[in-house]
């Protein structure tokens, strides 16, 4: 037999094992083959790899950490990142040389990238930066525009993706609308009319990230044309409060253009070796080279998956309004600091509190300190709703001192300049008073000093941007009070509180004046009439309460209809007063009835929940407020000394009805605890329903003094119960301690 030449054998060997290594690499990719169907899903997470060099922490430091699945994946998808054209035309105010005033308009548009992330009911919902979708309402230093001057105003813009930023035909273009932006996180959502693709992977967790860590960047740079571009993570955390921008960053080394922003960010999980959405482009640093801005994805999560902006960043936007607790924090810290003061543009501001819920807002200017006075003193009052509040009064001065000016005085630009005016002062003052209770707790710590800081660097940066408004102020407050004109009027009228509950109104004197020169007829009257006068006060207590309500809106937050109530009692004064007291003690339970239908109305207004039984109460406690005869027991006469003596019984009368039901305890025989508070509250009240049927016994007087003297204690009454639940609000907000010590500060 012939041997094979050793060199043909190890040869023939070496050709068999290829065969066989061959045909075992066959088998498994035929067992591990799936359809076309499948191949084209996102791929399932598979078991986590064996940690190598490139994966230590959540995500990868190289791009080999991306599974082989996951890239072929990745390249079988259609593009998701698109370019957006973002389109303005400003109309720009100019003087011809003959001094006419002429208006050019400039068109201007812009560039960046969206991308999609949610399909639903045929649209496409697409992310980018809130300055890739939005432009200034006004151009100005704060808020430039290239190639417009500033002063110009936007009349129009639209958003539409493109080809690329050489794009001429708009037959294909595909509209955009926005959905929500937020300026503080520079985010805004999209939504195209059409069915686009959307990424494919998850949203990851930028508080993850490391430096170090590989990013994938894709988005059209310069608007030019689509581009991947990778970087690493230079540095994980960064906060960025330029402009209008309040957010935290991660900085990227990758090489990014302006047409980038709003371009999606991607790094490689360790556990799945897929890549992660963790954040959108932003913007770069100007003097840096490859240096770029990522706004972590953790702080956007809320936005896009509510479609809301979050609570957090709210306060960024200049449209969002303020509500209570913002204002209550601007009401304490004017009530604390002692020199409230804050820079408003170029000017100085203050910020008062007053007793009554009212914070009194003062312009300083130019000359101050030289010149102390106020040019403009706004009042702020309480809404008694869920807005921050309403502009009150208004005075202007001129340094020999101010001048009230009604709201009619204004036209429509006065008007809206005050209105825009009010809402800086208010977002102003929540600055520094966020500024000033952050740096009295000290700047002990880092993250202290820091929190000081950032506050300082708002409050200087919102100061700058009123610049125009403080100019246009000192313009106003020139035009309405020139240095020409007296100005009799002081501060102290606007920090005036209306003495409403200690020192009632003109009309309850009238009335205590009216009863006076017959007071000593009361003494002369039979022992009936006057029993009749008190049971007849007790019995209208009994039943009008419940009367009143059934006719009323319960819902807190509507405002009161004097004058309806005034009238119906002015009214029922004049049958009353033809009929003397007979007539009286028919109409005082009808009357009764309409004011506590009038002081519940008060009650809503002020956010008072009638449908609790101690709000319902509260309304028969007016009654006993604001005492104005000699014969009133005089130790009780002040208003927390009132409320102190009524407050145990309006407790035990409100757990009582709890127990019972209104209704049941009104006709209980055996309710100590209502029988005690109506008891007082008569008592207080009968003083006045005496010199009421005093008053309407007097033959000159008749009908006319039946509806006079109704008018006036219905007058009195609702201004008490102004007064009492505007206290009752403030107390819910402030708390009670802090009411009564700006209360009894008054004096």
């Amino acid at each position: 037999m012939q041997l094979m030449p050793p060199r043909l054998a190890t040869l023939l060997a070496s050709v068999a094992l290829a065969l066989a290594l061959a045909a075992a690499g066959g088998a498994r990719a035929a067992a591990t083959r799936k359809s076309p169907e499948k191949d084209s899903a996102r791929p399932r997470a598979r078991t986590a790899p064996p940690a190598g060099p490139y994966c230590s922490g959540e995500y990868a430091d190289d791009l080999a950490a991306l599974s082989t699945r996951a890239r072929e994946f990745d390249q079988q998808q259609r593009p998701y990142t698109y370019c957006v054209r973002s389109a303005a035309v400003y109309e720009c105010p100019s003087y011809a040389p003959d001094g006419s005033l002429r208006r050019t308009r400039r068109k201007v548009s812009a560039h960046g990238t969206a991308f999609g992330y949610r399909q639903q009911a045929g649209d496409t919902l697409l992310v980018t930066n809130d300055h890739v979708a939005e432009w200034p309402a006004v151009t100005s230093e704060e808020h430039p525009v290239e190639d417009v001057p500033s002063g110009c105003r936007r009349v129009s813009d639209n958003l539409r993706i493109v080809e690329s930023e050489s794009d001429g035909y708009e037959g294909d273009d595909v509209a955009l609308s926005r959905v929500v932006s937020d300026p503080a996180l520079d985010v805004a959502v999209l939504k195209a009319k059409t069915t686009l693709p959307v990424v494919p992977w998850k949203i990851g967790h930028s508080a993850a990230l490391r430096e170090r860590n590989v990013v994938d960047v894709r988005g059209f740079p310069l608007g030019v044309l689509r581009a991947n571009n990778v970087g690493k993570v230079v540095s994980a955390y960064d906060h960025d409060e330029e402009k209008d921008w309040d957010h935290d960053d991660f900085v990227i080394d990758a090489l990014l253009s302006p047409g980038n922003s709003g371009s999606p960010v991607f790094a490689i999980s360790c556990r799945t070796g897929e890549f992660e959405l963790v954040g959108v482009y932003h913007a770069g640093y100007t003097k840096g080279a490859a240096l770029n801005v990522v706004v972590g994805v953790d702080q956007l999560r809320n936005l896009l998956t509510t479609l809301k902006r979050p609570v957090t960043s709210a306060r960024a936007d200049p449209a969002a309004g303020l509500d209570p607790a913002e204002r209550a924090a601007v009401f304490t810290g004017a009530g604390s600091a002692e020199e409230p003061f804050f820079p408003f543009g170029s000017l100085v501001a203050r910020v008062r509190a007053r007793a009554d819920g009212a914070l009194v807002f003062e312009l300083m200017g130019k000359d101050f300190p030289v010149l102390s006075g106020p040019v403009l003193v706004l009042e702020d009052l309480p809404s008694g709703d869920e807005t921050f509040g309403r502009l009150g009064r208004l005075w202007a001065g001129n340094g020999q001192g101010l001048r009230e000016v009604s709201h009619a005085a204004l036209d429509s630009e006065g008007q809206a300049l005050a209105a825009k005016l009010l809402e800086a002062l208010r977002r102003d003052a929540l600055l520094a008073a966020r500024h000033r209770s952050a740096a009295r707790h000290g700047v002990s710590s880092r993250q202290r000093f820091q929190e000081v800081a950032r506050l300082e660097r708002s409050l200087r940066r919102s100061s700058s941007s009123r610049q125009d408004l403080a100019l246009a102020a000192a313009e106003l407050a020139e035009r309405l009070c020139p240095g020409t004109v007296e100005a009799p009027g002081t501060l102290s009228e606007a920090l005036a509180l209306p003495q409403t509950l200690e020192h009632p109104g003109l009309a309850i004197r009238i009335a205590g004046q009216v009863g006076q020169p017959i007071d000593a007829l009361l003494k002369k009257l039979p022992p009936g009439p006057q029993q009749a006068i008190a049971a007849g006060t007790r019995k209208a207590l009994d039943t009008s309460l419940e009367v009143a309500l059934q006719t009323l809106d319960q819902r807190p937050g509507r405002q009161p209809s004097n004058w309806l109530h005034r009238g119906i009692v002015m009214a029922s004064g004049a049958v009353g007063g033809l009929a003397g007291l007979a007539g009286l003690l028919v109409e005082l339970p009808f009357s009764l009835t309409v004011m506590l239908r009038s002081i519940a109305d008060h009650a809503r207004a002020q956010g008072e929940d009638l449908r609790q039984v101690t709000g319902r109460l509260e309304c028969l406690t007016v009654f006993a407020y604001g005492s104005r005869s000699d014969r009133d027991d005089a130790a009780d006469s002040a208003y927390f000394a009132t409320r102190a003596a009524l407050t145990r019984a309006v407790s035990q009368a409100a757990e009582f009805v709890a127990e019972r039901g209104i209704a049941e305890a009104m006709g209980e025989k055996g309710a100590p605890a209502l029988v005690q508070l109506l008891s007082r509250i008569a008592q207080r009240l009968g003083v006045s329903i005496t010199d009421k049927a005093i008053a309407q016994l007097v033959p000159l007087l008749g009908a006319a003094g039946g509806a006079a003297i109704n008018t006036l204690f219905i007058h009195h009454y609702q201004e008490t119960a102004w007064a009492h639940f505007s206290v009752r609000r403030l107390e819910r907000v402030y708390g009670a301690e802090v009411v009564r010590s700006a209360y009894d500060a008054l004096g």
